[in-house]
């Protein structure tokens, strides 16, 4: 079942939205060379090596390019492991001592550092979904 499917009418439209800025030339997939342009445009310098992996990672029917079900995959996994590092570094903040456990009188000494560090990282938008909705404001229209 194509990801997409699972998705709600207005998130499958911000996504075709997203993947219609980066798909330049219209053809309804996402070359390589497109998508590494997408991704300096959004503010991230990625090598060519980094753009391979990327899109080898993504392009789960070997075609070279992204069609929109995989670049929503591609979103959603990268957005995963962000929050993932996220969870952990915030783990780690809170866990003083490095038992792997967070006792009661670590949550009080702790907690407020690392949720204004949490609400400053939202701020900024980190990630592809930072850069999703970079594209859906308009941002990328001026850099053409």
């Amino acid at each position: 079942m194509a990801i997409s499917s699972k998705l709600s009418d207005e998130q499958l439209a911000e996504f075709k939205k997203v993947f219609a800025e980066f798909d330049k030339d219209s053809s309804g997939s996402i070359s390589k060379e497109e998508f590494g342009a997408a991704l300096k445009k959004c503010g991230f310098e990625p090598s060519q090596e980094e753009v391979d992996a990327l899109m080898k990672a993504a392009d789960s029917d070997g075609g070279g390019t992204l069609d929109l079900d995989e670049f929503i995959s591609l979103v959603i996994r990268v957005n995963i492991a962000i929050l993932q590092a996220k969870l952990v570094a915030a783990f780690k903040a809170i866990d003083t001592d490095g038992s792997g456990y967070i006792v009661a009188s670590e949550i009080g000494a702790n907690l407020t550092p690392v949720c204004a560090a949490s609400s400053a990282a939202v701020e900024r938008r980190a990630g592809l979904w930072g850069c999703m909705a970079v594209v859906l404001e308009g941002c990328s229209d001026s850099a053409d």
